[in-house]
């Protein structure tokens, strides 16, 4: 019973881990996506430019009661607007990052609340010849689910950015758990080649089969293609081809039945893992609902957000 207990609290304790890991992630997605870019564009007229005024000229005026758009009264939206946004001018001088940010940080607050991303992790142990080479394949969402069926696309946002904090994240992860030390992570730091990559490619379409099908094969794969080895009988020897086909390598029966196994998983161990929208407990909470197989509707990101001006 004691040992049962001890399990149960490690158990709890993991769990509460990857929570704080999935909640440092968002976090982060939502810095590159949102934060970040803030500054980067031109204030959209009228809008933005009217709601930049008001907040500075009561500022300049000292009047925090009756709001003023170029000395004339403006009571469409209440005042407690106007206070924060010049709370920002303030804290961050007259600029237009100062302008947007209560209004991005307004949208983080919702998307808390309501938004929920989501992420395949399939686990992979093995190399080209089958050798050890353990690494994962991230699948993720570009964007957030909603609960009434929409899914919002995030706007663009610098990959090398995404790389470095998931590198950080990774370094730091393995630092706490004793895996590498602070000196091996400052010696990988200066590499020419981090080692690390996020790409983002084309956006599937829920409608396309064939790249879903190509995607789902890349991402959950055997350790190795039938298609690419040939048995020799005779001589008891496998020969196995590189995917470009350019190199080959002989194994001995044995040897080769030895390296297939090596990448078995053990017994109950997930080498597939999903997280938030794609988790267990949502797709079963779908299902009571009947909302298994519902394709929810995309909407684009704001063409404010994205800084583009002209058509796509």
């Amino acid at each position: 019973m004691a040992q049962h207990g001890l399990m149960n609290k490690l158990n709890i304790i993991k769990a509460i881990n990857i929570k704080k890991g999935y909640a440092a992630l968002l976090l982060a997605f939502f810095l590159l996506s949102y934060i970040l870019p803030l500054g980067a564009r031109d204030l959209v007229v009228p809008d933005e430019t009217r709601y930049a005024e008001i907040p500075r000229e009561m500022i300049a005026g000292g009047d925090w009661v009756v709001p003023n758009l170029n000395g004339l009264r403006y009571f469409e939206k209440p005042a407690l607007g106007y206070w924060v946004h010049a709370g920002s001018l303030l804290l961050f001088g007259e600029n237009n990052f100062a302008v947007r940010l209560p209004s991005a940080l307004a949208v983080g607050l919702s998307a808390l609340l309501i938004a929920v991303p989501g992420a395949v992790i399939a686990i992979h142990s093995f190399g080209d010849f089958l050798g050890w080479h353990p690494h994962l394949h991230v699948l993720c969402t570009d964007g957030c689910f909603y609960g009434n069926g929409m899914f919002r696309v995030a706007p663009l946002f610098e990959l090398k950015h995404l790389e470095a904090i998931f590198r950080h994240k990774v370094f730091k992860m393995l630092i706490s758990k004793g895996k590498i030390t602070k000196d091996l992570v400052d010696m990988l730091m200066k590499w020419r080649h981090s080692g690390f990559n996020v790409f983002c490619g084309s956006r599937i379409q829920p409608g396309d089969e064939k790249a879903m099908e190509n995607l789902a094969r890349y991402i959950i794969r055997a350790s190795f293609s039938q298609e690419r080895m040939t048995y020799i009988a005779e001589e008891s020897k496998v020969i196995y081809r590189s995917k470009d086909g350019k190199e080959e390598r002989v194994f001995d029966a044995l040897e080769w039945l030895a390296a297939m196994c090596s990448h078995v998983p053990n017994k109950g161990e997930q080498m597939v893992r999903y997280y938030a929208y794609y988790s267990n407990v949502s797709r079963g909470k779908r299902k009571r609902e009947d909302q298994g197989d519902r394709i929810p509707s995309i909407l684009e990101p704001d063409r404010a957000n994205t800084g583009k001006t002209g058509p796509d």
